[in-house]
């Protein structure tokens, strides 16, 4: 929010001009915050309008994938309690991932134990860490729920990526276009030209060309 307020202000400061309409980073900062705003502005309301379209559904995208990961946790958890016994209240991510791996809490405690000798770290037999599947497809099936779960978050996380690549997009688009569009073009060019007139040593001068 702090950075939008930030983009407002240099938006009010910089984004016109009398006698040139929009700036060209003042349409970047448009677009910045809200995609095709800047191209609407300018009259481009088909171009306007993919912008906008495509933010709408990777938002759309973004909510649905969300959603679908936190109802597939839900499952995952639920299962958990119902084939393996197992308590997910407060739990982290490396306990599912011992979940998915390990038949019971004993299995997983002797491997730690044979791996990393007294630096283990145990779950003990302490209420509320110990598991038991009934079987091993359940702990294979557990694994495929919750790793169908985690895709979903990552593919929600990459629309997010792709939200701020088409704010990104538009606000380059925009300045690019409003750049074009201004009446007159001031070029600046620069030119190597040797020094005129009389001179113990002839030397070079940088001489700006408008």
């Amino acid at each position: 929010m702090p950075l939008r307020l930030f983009l407002l202000v240099v938006l009010i400061a910089t984004g016109a001009t009398p006698s040139h309409g929009t700036s060209p980073f003042g349409a970047f900062v448009r677009s910045l915050l809200i995609p095709g705003w800047a191209q609407h502005a300018n009259g481009q309301s088909h171009t306007a309008l993919r912008f906008v379209v495509t933010e709408g559904l990777l938002w759309s995208g973004y909510f649905g994938l969300s959603a679908v990961s936190s109802i597939r946790q839900d499952n995952y958890r639920a299962y958990a309690t119902s084939h393996a016994g197992a308590t997910p209240e407060g739990k982290g991510g490396v306990y599912f991932d011992d979940l998915g791996f390990y038949m019971s809490q004993q299995q997983h405690d002797l491997f730690a134990l044979v791996d990393d000798g007294p630096q283990a770290q145990l779950y003990g037999a302490s209420d509320g860490n110990t598991w038991e599947w009934d079987r091993d497809a359940s702990r294979k099936r557990f694994r495929r729920m919750r790793n169908a779960a985690e895709s979903a978050d990552r593919n929600a996380l990459f629309a997010t990526g792709l939200v701020v690549v088409n704010h990104l997009v538009s606000a380059i688009h925009a300045a690019r276009t409003a750049e074009a569009s201004l009446p007159t073009a001031a070029v600046t060019r620069w030119q190597v030209e040797p020094f005129r007139g009389s001179s113990l040593v002839q030397g070079m001068s940088l001489v700006r060309r408008l």
